[in-house]
């Protein structure tokens, strides 16, 4: 076993694992340098070199990703797991992989922005410690943990976890100089603690993992000195990341496969039961390829699947298997049913398969596809088909069956499929295929069934005998995904060792020997008729294909961009995050990162209110509202909303507003929509130093209504004739490539639509080189808005109130209720509808003043939570206003809400202000 000490060390010196990227415009500005250097310590999992010189692992994962960004060339320098930090910082090496960050480091080792992903801690506790068992945390209460003082991250999450866990332990940290032969297994071995906080490659079955837990992130570094290095990887990793989020766990699930198979040992009430038992009996049928084959050698096994599994189980429990060989499959399950064996060598079902035979079932130690084969009469599936299979297997669910026949052989199956004395035939397809190729059966195809397969487990009878059902599962649970795969592919029996020739087909098929000279004739003919109609045919062909490439480039295009949107902001919050966790001791720096983060999720619910927006609009769906609202105020809003985006493009963004009448009424919000658009789109296409000009101005008024006239102009690149006349299509976008990547395409159009809607049309005026002009003019009738009122120093705008709110997710519960309590509300939290309901029934009449239901949970749902409020014998019940909350906008949503009694709806991202709006009204506040 490694030992944990020198890992430990590694890890906090910098034995990393990835990412290391710095692009292919990194490479163009240095085409002739040398290959980089990188540091390879030979750490399981992360970074390993074969006998043959060849490099693999974690970190090899990652470099090769990034070279293909890069185009880097490397030269791996191998090196015991115990370097030096200081062979590394001295300049000699370009990469290091598998690095923890370390405060006390970073002046000496330059980390990229993005980490690798998490690495995998794990407690470890002593085999013969019975106080322990492995899978109840609560066993770990009170218990001593030893860790090594300068893994101060893992520590911090080592009690991160704890907390989370709620338990309880005295954390004991060493220094160095308490480790022995670089190790701290010593206080493990003696007693003088419980625990050791290790990490997943430590595993290797000397230990017992107590519990494993996510730990603290590696990266692949390089030293200060290689900036342009530096740059490389953070560019190369935000591609990689952007191309697939899972990547690092993706990379880690490749290179531990089996992090876990070391936590199976026989405990002591199995031993006991091994030393009394001594030996099992398995049932198996002589022959039943791959799972068995043969049975007739001196020592009873000849080969298949199975015996690579029976002697699994005798290597790790003690116990001696012998095989009881019968004629069949079925005779296999009477034998396990009438007491003559202990154990079914495999069952062909599921769980339910197995319970109605009043049988247990191990873990699955292989899979198989089925397959069902076809008279080529018959179409499949359709009703009414005469099925065939195997005695005592079972069809599954999902396959659709009439009757079904029971046969001793996969060839006694196939003849009568064949003969048209069935129609279909199922079994695994290994079997069903092999069959097929050593036979003659002309009249049978085979039918693919995706996505159904047989798992395949050894069977005890229910109730099963606890310590054997134990022992066989941990035997089967502690192999390695390899060893499994290489006991199946081995055993596998390869299909198309039948010949098939043309005098057999003939002969099973005299009928076509008839009919063979007519058919030709006729084929003849009608390849002269295809062609002809072909010809007729093409045209429209070619009509209909150019359509559907169209409409798939649109689609492809469109899934293109919102990728990319999606993304772009992901990516931020994902880095982010993880600086964030680095610059905890930093306010400056915490403040602005969080300002990036909301900046981030604020144009995410934008993007996702644009495709909302189109869709209901294409089903006219779109309401516009009529509410009474400042002009001049929506229009100030809207400068202080699109300033900051100016700024950062250097550009002067100016504001006329010329209005006699203030007070109108409409949609503010779908009008602050246009306009935020309009303007976002002019400042993006405006180079800097340019103008964007935005004009609101009261152009009539006839004593009732009023117009007004709304202009965007910009002194930006302006827009062709060609492309004027299709910006406004669904997807289309004009300008540079790189202005092409911005954005979906939805802007323009979505903004035409809205305009419609208001009683406008949006027109744009524009030529090449100077700049743009959208504009449009709307009538509104005259209103006078309410004033605002600023809730957020109201400590007792909801004072005296008790709500209910109904919400699963902890993290949004946490949020609402400490906004409402800030206001004065007293807030009881249900996490699903059920407890919902309950609490309001066992309240007193009129505790509660208000219900906030979440529309998705759990247990019931929140249109089934009211429903069953509103039938509880209480006046309460029927009068206390229910608030739905959802993260699903669509009309549809709405309708069920109102249908199932609430009375009002609001959506997810909660927007604080309507949340008040709302819960006033009904409150009468």
């Amino acid at each position: 076993m490694k030992k944990l000490g020198s890992i430990i060390l590694a890890c906090a010196f910098a034995c990393a694992l990835t990412a290391m990227g710095a692009g292919l415009a990194f490479a163009d500005e240095s085409p002739d340098r040398a290959a980089l250097r990188v540091l390879f310590p030979q750490v399981e999992g992360f970074s390993m070199t074969d006998e043959d010189g060849s490099h693999r692992g974690l970190v090899v994962d990652y470099l090769n990703e990034i070279a293909k960004y890069t185009g880097w060339e490397y030269e791996y320098v191998t090196v015991s797991d115990d370097f030096a930090l200081s062979n590394f910082t001295s300049g000699e090496y370009d990469l290091l992989g598998g690095t923890y960050y370390v405060a006390a480091a970073a002046s000496r080792i330059a980390y990229p922005e993005y980490s690798c992903g998490p690495s995998k801690s794990v407690l470890f506790s002593r085999w013969d410690d019975g106080s322990i068992r492995g899978y109840d945390y609560a066993d770990l209460n009170g218990k001593t943990i030893a860790v090594s003082a300068r893994a101060t991250e893992n520590v911090r999450r080592l009690e991160g976890f704890l907390a989370t866990e709620n338990i309880d332990c005295t954390i004991k940290k060493y220094t160095i100089d308490e480790f022995v032969d670089g190790s701290l297994e010593y206080l493990l071995d003696s007693g003088e603690v419980d625990l050791l906080l290790g990490n997943a490659v430590d595993n290797t079955g000397a230990y017992r993992p107590a519990a494993i837990f996510d730990g603290q992130p590696h990266y692949l570094v390089t030293t200060p000195e290689n900036q342009d290095v530096l740059d490389g990887l953070n560019w190369a990793l935000e591609h990689i990341m952007e191309a697939n989020p899972n990547f690092a766990e993706e990379a880690y699930a490749r290179n531990f496969p089996d992090a876990d198979i070391n936590m199976y040992r026989v405990n002591h009430q199995e031993r006991l039961y091994v030393e009394k038992k001594k030996s099992i009996t398995v049932a198996l049928p002589c022959d039943y390829s791959p799972l068995s084959v043969g049975g007739n050698s001196e020592d009873g096994r000849v080969g298949g699947v199975v015996y690579r599994f029976l002697d699994r189980i005798e290597a790790f429990s003690g116990l001696n298997v012998d095989c009881l060989y019968v004629e069949s499959y079925s005779a296999a399950l009477d034998a396990l049913r009438s007491g003559q064996v202990d154990m079914l060598g495999f069952f062909l079902g599921d769980e339910d398969d197995a319970a109605q035979a009043g049988l247990a079932l191990s873990s699955s130690y292989a899979t198989f596809s089925n397959l069902v084969a076809r008279n080529k009469l018959v179409a499949y599936p359709s009703e009414n088909l005469r099925y065939v299979a195997l005695e005592g297997t079972q069809i599954p669910s999902d396959v659709p069956t009439g009757d079904v026949r029971y046969v001793k052989s996969e060839h006694e199956a196939l003849n009568m499929v064949d003969k048209g004395q069935a129609d279909v035939v199922f079994g695994l397809s290994v079997q069903i295929e092999g069959a097929m190729q050593q036979g003659v059966y002309s009249n049978v195809v085979p039918v693919s069934l995706t996505g159904s397969a047989t798992d395949i487990c050894f069977a005890l009878p229910r109730p099963a005998d606890p310590d054997l059902l134990t022992i066989v599962n941990k035997s089967l649970n502690s192999m390695s995904v390899n060893a499994k795969a290489a006991a199946v592919e081995e055993n596998r029996i390869t299909a198309g060792y039948g010949t098939l020739t043309l005098v057999d087909y003939l002969s099973a098929n005299p009928m076509l020997v008839a009919g063979l000279a007519a058919v030709t004739v006729l084929l003849i003919l009608a390849i002269a008729v295809g062609v002809t109609r072909s010809r007729v045919r093409a045209a429209d062909m070619r009509v209909e294909a150019e359509r559907v490439a169209a409409e798939g480039r649109a689609k492809s295009e469109f899934l293109s961009r919102m990728s990319h949107e999606i993304r772009t902001p992901m990516n931020a919050v994902v880095g982010i995050t993880d600086v964030l966790d680095m610059q905890k001791d930093d306010p400056e720096a915490l403040r602005k990162n969080i300002a990036r983060l909301r900046a981030s999720s604020d144009y995410l619910l934008s993007l996702l209110n644009d495709v909302l927006d189109t869709s209901r609009v294409e089903n006219g769906m779109m309401d516009i509202a009529y509410e009474p609202f400042s002009l001049t105020e929506n229009v100030a809003e809207l400068q202080d909303m699109m300033q900051a985006q100016a700024d950062a493009r250097i550009i002067d963004l100016q504001v006329v507003t010329k209005v006699s009448h203030e007070g109108v009424v409409g949609d503010s919000l779908r009008l602050k929509q246009v306009l935020s658009n309009l303007l976002s789109n002019a400042i993006k296409f405006t180079p800097e130093g340019g103008v964007v000009r935005l004009v609101v101005e009261e152009t009539g008024f006839d004593g009732e209504r009023a117009t007004f006239f709304f202009g965007v102009a910009d002194s930006g690149v302006g827009i062709s004739p060609e492309d004027q006349r299709r910006i406004f299509n669904a997807f289309a976008q004009v300008g540079s490539a790189a202005s092409k990547s911005q954005g979906t395409g939805l802007g323009l159009p979505l903004c035409q639509s809205l305009v419609r809607l208001m009683g406008g049309e949006l027109q744009v005026r524009s030529e090449l080189g100077s700049g743009s002009e959208f504009s449009f003019s709307l009538v509104f009738a005259m209103g006078t808005p309410e004033p605002r009122r600023d809730r957020s120093v109201d400590r007792e705008l909801f004072k005296g109130f008790h709500i209910l709110l109904v919400e699963d997710g902890s993290v949004n519960a946490a949020i609402t209720t400490n906004v409402l309590e800030l206001h004065g509300a007293r807030v009881t939290w249900a996490i699903d509808g059920r407890q919902a309901v309950d609490l309001f029934a066992a309240s007193r009449l009129g505790e509660f003043d208000a219900v906030l239901m979440d529309m998705r949970m759990p247990v019931m749902d929140g249109v089934e939570a009211t429903r069953a409020i509103r039938l509880l014998p209480r006046s309460d019940a029927r009068e206390i206003p229910i608030v739905a909350m959802t993260a699903n906008a669509f009309k549809e949503s709405e309708g069920a809400a109102r249908d199932a009694g609430m009375n009002e709806f609001v959506t997810k991202p909660l927007d604080i202000d309507e949340v008040f709006d709302v819960l006033g009204r009904l409150l009468k506040r």
